[in-house]
């Protein structure tokens, strides 16, 4: 095989290999915008708020509310003594206020 052979033999595997790439850059650019569009428009679809379903009623022992650095600020609880609820500062201490 001749240098100009080989030369045209790379120059068709590298067309081949660009089109690949289209193709599959054209495949996740399809994907990535029906992922977009499922969540800026799913949500709006749902109904609901936020995209969920509405709920009627929510059935727990305890409810615990935490603060933007995922501490513990309030709980509802409901035990065999009776019902609970305490209202932390963000020091951890009881706050009556």
């Amino acid at each position: 095989m001749t240098t100009e052979e080989r030369l045209e033999k790379l120059e068709c595997e590298l067309a081949r290999a660009k089109r690949h790439n289209r193709v599959l850059l054209a495949a996740a650019g399809v994907g990535l915008g029906v992922w977009i569009a499922a969540g800026t428009f799913g949500p709006a679809m749902a109904g609901a708020p936020g995209g969920a379903a509405a709920i009627k009623e929510v059935r727990a022992s305890r409810f615990v509310v935490v603060d933007k650095n995922g501490k513990d600020r309030a709980w509802l609880s409901v035990d065999s003594e009776g019902t609970a609820l305490f209202f932390v500062d963000e020091n951890g201490m009881p706050s009556w206020s």
